[in-house]
């Protein structure tokens, strides 16, 4: 069963997300199988706590022209108590009739109306603003280029986790892993002003740092221990200078307040939401695509 979601359910899946922060996991479109009958069941979103996996609610979103019915509260309730969710929110775009809403809490189902707020009522909030500037400069590790010695007579290894690899100095027998390395070096002030002064006028720049290697510097491979002489490391970074200005909309759902907005940012669907509440609030980014951070060589 292929998953599905829409616009709608991706809006509620990101303000539970931001209002749940990080005490609960937040999936969307998630599949479940009901445990007696081993029928598979897709669900808008899964709220697991994450110190308590018992703790689950399942949240269903409707973007309906019409308030939604006792017809789908029922239906709700079905589908949570046969799959084992101890907690159901039912979230619509055009709110409930006063019979669900009835049957609702009678159910112990929460309905929440999410909708636009007026600018009458939002220019009085915490964050009376319509766009978030965002503006992202600094460097980004993108992969490494091992220049093994051309006297060296074994065999080049293939593509590998660059997790995998360690940097060793026979000289006085450090051993550093390659990852934490290049996170000192991108880390590093004075690198960081070099990489600053190498940048030209276009949001990213790709850029190689070549770094020499003494007769004695090379890598072994977890596991392996066969040390590999190393003429040259390069590594490649995207420097990244950026401003972004992400026009907000004003969303209300139940008693909360939340900001959202989203644009592409370097070329990745990203959406912001904040939650407007004056006893702690929260901004939180959700890019679409997450970054491979198991990059090989």
């Amino acid at each position: 069963m292929p998953k599905r979601t829409n616009p709608f359910q991706e809006l509620t899946a990101a303000i539970m997300a931001s209002f749940h922060e990080s005490e609960y996991s937040v999936e969307e479109s998630v599949l479940e199988q009901n445990p007696r009958t081993g029928v598979v069941r897709e669900i808008d979103i899964r709220v697991i706590r994450c110190d308590d996996p018992k703790d689950r609610t399942l949240i269903e979103c409707r973007a309906h022209k019409r308030p939604q019915d006792v017809q789908w509260i029922d239906a709700l309730e079905g589908k949570s108590r046969s799959l084992g969710f101890s907690k159901t929110i039912a979230v619509s775009s055009s709110g409930f009739t006063k019979s669900a809403v009835i049957e609702a809490r009678d159910r112990g189902i929460e309905v929440l109306h999410l909708r636009q707020a007026e600018e009458v009522d939002w220019r009085k909030w915490m964050f009376a603003i319509d766009k978030l500037g965002i503006n992202i400069e600094g460097p980004i590790f993108t992969g490494v280029s091992l220049g093994i010695d051309a006297e060296w007579p074994g065999i080049i290894p293939g593509p590998t986790n660059l997790s995998e690899i360690v940097l060793v100095d026979k000289r006085d027998g450090t051993r550093i892993p390659l990852l934490t390395w290049v996170n000192g070096l991108l880390t590093d002030p004075q690198q960081l002003e070099e990489l600053r002064s190498l940048k030209k006028a276009s949001p990213i720049v790709k850029l190689e740092k070549k770094h020499p290697c003494a007769p004695e510097m090379g890598f072994v491979l977890k596991g392996v221990e066969e040390f590999i002489p190393l003429a040259e490391l390069t590594v490649h970074i995207d420097y990244i200078s950026s401003i972004y200005d992400i026009p907000l909309e004003h969303m209300k759902m139940g008693g909360e307040r939340f900001l959202v907005g989203g644009m592409p940012i370097l070329g990745v669907p990203t959406r912001v939401v904040i939650h407007d509440n004056s006893n702690d609030s929260t901004i939180m980014l959700e890019q679409r695509r997450i970054p491979n951070k198991n990059k090989k060589i």
